[in-house]
């Protein structure tokens, strides 16, 4: 997918968690569980194997992001409100 996404000269990677789930579904777990942490490895990747692919490509677009689609959520916005002020984030 970098492939693609390079290619076109986006700075984001959609990555479906119904896809990550079933080819490598630790990873699912952790990006359920810790998805800042998992973000910000995927982003630092993504971003490799693009250089990799296009030695170019920093030129063009400085950072790149992964995105996580299809994640089936549970949790109510009260609930992830509550969350976040535990954590001390602005609500």
């Amino acid at each position: 997918m970098p492939l693609v996404t390079a290619a076109g000269n986006k700075q984001s990677l959609e990555v479906s968690y119904m896809h990550l789930s079933a080819a490598l579904p630790i990873l699912a777990v952790w990006t359920a569980d810790v998805p800042q942490q998992m973000l910000d490895i995927y982003d630092r990747v993504v971003k490799e194997v693009a250089l990799d692919m296009f030695a170019g490509y920093a030129d063009i677009v400085p950072e790149m992001f992964v995105r996580i689609a299809d994640l089936p959520i549970a949790d109510s916005i009260r609930d992830l409100r509550r969350g976040l002020a535990n954590t001390g984030h602005p609500v």
